[in-house]
């Protein structure tokens, strides 16, 4: 997989991890409940983002599979 389509799975969580650090980094928030929500909300980006390129990576791989099937299915009607 290209740099490309990994960082694509990654942007939500960076751009999370962008409002919390605005919000909690500049004082905006005190110490109230809200500020652990806000921090835990990223590292949940993050895991969905990795999640799902996991899945995507796992979807190109059966997708290969079955090209490779079809080709040898293929080669195999032909040689008959």
């Amino acid at each position: 997989m290209s740099t490309q389509q990994v960082v694509r799975h990654l942007v939500p969580a960076a751009f999370c991890a962008l409002i919390v650090y605005l919000y909690v980094g500049n004082g905006a928030a005190s110490l109230d409940n809200w500020k652990y929500v806000a921090i835990w909300l990223t590292m949940c980006f993050f895991f969905v983002g990795m999640v799902t390129y996991s899945m995507q990576k796992q979807i190109r791989d059966l997708q290969a599979e079955i090209q490779r099937l079809q080709t040898a299915r293929r080669e195999s009607a032909r040689d008959e």
